[in-house]
């Protein structure tokens, strides 16, 4: 058991799960019952100054647009449909009201297009600037996808390019700016409408988004679903931008923030799988096993459960 996992089980002992809770800690999103076929789903994250951005990296607009869609990748995940959002914010003496502005006109630039609706939030004086979204959907309850339901020999796959993100932050921390690879980390993509036709479609045994790194989120869907798993380095995908520096299979692997999903599912679904992500990239990069990782060709190896 990781040390993140102790955790989350010592603070469920103490809050306790509702019955009418489907999904709860450890997914994605929370999912409540109802007594409808259209379950609700819940999910938030926080954008916190110094840990999460830089002022001197991003601008106003690129952190509203950045929390908003870390927020839908999560509801992505699940195959759910994003409907409401309540934003908070810590504020520093600091900060400007021509900021704030610009911190919602990014909100909007993404939530618009996939028509959520800001109903609310809370602004508070901080240190440090931070963001913290809320984001309130739904879903038809036999779409639901969660990161439990992998099962072995299912084929593993992203959607994507892998390690942009994590590449452009390690540049960023020395002051350098590549373009291409700061757009993925600052203005990231999700990839919502991918998420939903394959859980609509009923294709995908397991799905989550890559927020923590491939080789941990992987992990953590395996755990879920209490499967093994094997992987190729090699398959990676990658970008020609990432390839100009070294060890970017490495990068690829381990990098955080590229909100692709990560699915698992059965092989005889893979003709019809291309036929609806016709639109998206995805790399068939291993295969779930009964036991413990495999990371080929890298100097990850054998993670046990």
């Amino acid at each position: 058991m990781t040390k993140e996992q102790a955790f989350l089980d010592q603070i469920i002992s103490i809050i306790g799960q509702p019955k009418n809770l489907y999904a709860g800690i450890g997914q994605d999103c929370a999912i409540i019952k109802t007594n409808t076929d259209i379950w609700q789903v819940f999910t938030c994250d926080t954008q916190l100054e110094g840990t999460h951005f830089k002022l001197l990296w991003t601008t106003a607009e690129q952190l509203g647009r950045k929390a908003a869609v870390v927020n839908i990748s999560d509801i992505a995940a699940v195959g759910g449909i994003p409907k409401y959002c309540l934003v908070s914010l810590g504020l520093p003496s600091k900060i400007s009201q021509q900021f704030i502005k610009k911190i919602y006109i990014g909100l909007k630039k993404e939530f618009d297009p996939v028509g959520v609706n800001i109903i609310g939030g809370n602004i508070v004086k901080s240190d440090k600037l931070f963001i913290d979204i809320t984001l309130i959907g739904e879903i038809q309850k036999e779409n639901i996808v969660l990161r439990s339901g992998a099962k072995i020999n299912d084929l593993i796959a992203v959607t994507g390019t892998l390690g942009d993100a994590s590449q452009a932050r390690m540049l960023l921390k020395k002051n350098i700016i590549n373009k291409k690879l700061s757009d993925r980390f600052l203005l990231p993509n999700h990839r919502l409408k991918a998420g939903q036709i394959l859980a609509k479609n009923k294709l995908v045994s397991a799905m989550m988004d890559i927020s923590d790194g491939l080789s941990t989120d992987l992990i953590t869907l395996c755990n879920m679903s209490k499967v093994g798993a094997q992987i190729d380095i090699k398959k990676l995908p990658v970008s020609n931008e990432l390839k100009k520096y070294k060890n970017y299979f490495a990068t690829a692997l381990s990098g955080g923030e590229d909100y692709e999903l990560l699915f698992t599912f059965n092989p005889k679904n893979l003709t019809k799988i291309g036929q609806v992500l016709k639109n998206t990239r995805f790399t068939i990069i291993g295969k779930i096993t009964d036991n413990g990782f495999n990371f080929k060709n890298s100097s990850w190896n054998h993670f046990s459960r």
